[in-house]
């Protein structure tokens, strides 16, 4: 084989592949210099070296990435292409979503479809970070700063044969001194991710599980983007694995998750159930006040707000106020004035309530 038919050798940068050693269990032997790093691994054969060209100006270098990239693909016993596509891509954790049906045995997915499978891949690894900073059954607004910025630094890699595969790399740093790799904000992000995963193939016969699993990485957030992005036809399937920056964290996570196309239905009921049994903390209301009432020789009263609260849209909410907010609340009702609140929602039967609030802010008229 002419190494230089093979596409992207010329492109490797050697700190990839630097990283790419030290995250797979090669070790720098100190042996090398400021223009060339000796690695070494032990495997069953014995140790085997290899050499990393460090200077690409070098007129040799596509060659001597050649002979890395066939070392590690004989010790890995994978081929070189695949070699050296990782290589190509910086330090990660691989997410795998392949989509196996009639309608997508050519590698090809619609337009619309491909679309919405993005969004739901966003939103799922952004309810993952959420969840494995605080989890929590249902996030009011997927908007932590920490969060944003690792899915934001995430990649699409090249797509793969073998029905549709979408590729998701999540950057993970190779671990420093006693760093561990699972400290790691963006691999313990994965490891939740597919955390959930399990819990949602596990869940087929039993949708109940997954209204107990926030530990796991299940929130409401969760399970409405795995609805998104669920398989056309009723004999198609979603299997998720990852190519795991230096293996699996743990034994179970090696084999991949397969969900098949009549599970998905129970995740948006389950989404809905996990919504309305989990009360929202800090949670802004604007609008009017509808109705006030209270008895006669009580001291407190209630109220009911007409507001908007995403995602349940507009809503009516009872809060209980003691004597001067409520008398408060009576002259916002008399005189229609836009008041502001902010509290804890919780659904109560088929209604909500409003507890723990701030009192009523009153909104000067713009005008």
């Amino acid at each position: 084989m002419n190494v230089r038919e093979i596409a992207g050798l010329d492109a490797i940068r050697p700190m990839n592949v630097v990283d790419y050693l030290r995250s797979h269990g090669w070790v720098d032997t100190m042996a090398g210099d400021r223009t060339v790093a000796v690695y070494k691994r032990a495997t069953e054969r014995g140790v085997v070296h290899t050499k990393v060209l460090l200077d690409d100006s070098f007129s040799d270098f596509v060659i001597r990435m050649a002979e890395v990239a066939d070392t590690i693909g004989r010790v890995e016993e994978r081929s070189m292409i695949a070699v050296v596509n990782d290589l190509l891509s910086p330090p990660g954790d691989s997410l795998r979503f392949r989509i196996d049906s009639e309608n997508t045995e050519a590698g090809m997915l619609g337009l619309q479809q491909s679309l919405q499978l993005r969004k739901g891949l966003k939103n799922l690894l952004l309810a993952a970070a959420h969840s494995a900073i605080a989890p929590q059954p249902h996030f009011a607004r997927l908007s932590q700063s920490k969060a944003i910025e690792l899915v934001n630094a995430c990649r699409e890699c090249q797509s793969e044969r073998g029905s549709y595969v979408a590729s998701i790399l999540v950057p993970v740093l190779p671990p420093v001194g006693r760093l561990s790799l699972d400290e790691e904000f963006s691999r313990r992000t994965t490891k939740t991710l597919f955390s959930a995963l399990q819990q949602a193939e596990r869940s087929a016969g039993n949708p109940e599980l997954l209204m107990a699993a926030s530990a796991q990485g299940v929130s409401a957030n969760f399970l409405d983007a795995l609805a998104d992005i669920e398989p056309d036809g009723q004999r198609s399937a979603l299997e998720i694995s990852v190519n795991w920056l230096r293996g699996a964290p743990q034994q179970e996570f090696e084999r991949p998750v397969r969900l098949l196309q009549q599970v998905f239905r129970n995740f948006r009921s389950a989404a809905e159930a996990l919504r309305e049994a989990t009360p929202l903390a800090n949670t802004e209301l604007e609008g009017y006040v509808i109705a006030v009432s209270r008895g006669v020789t009580d001291t407190t009263g209630t109220a009911t707000l007409a507001a908007f609260v995403e995602p349940l849209g507009e809503t009516k909410v009872k809060i209980e106020f003691d004597e001067p907010q409520y008398m408060a609340a009576v002259d916002a009702h008399k005189g229609g004035q836009r008041v502001r609140i902010v509290g804890t929602l919780k659904k109560v039967g088929r209604g909500h309530l409003l507890e723990q609030h701030s009192g009523l802010e009153f909104i000067a008229d713009e005008s």
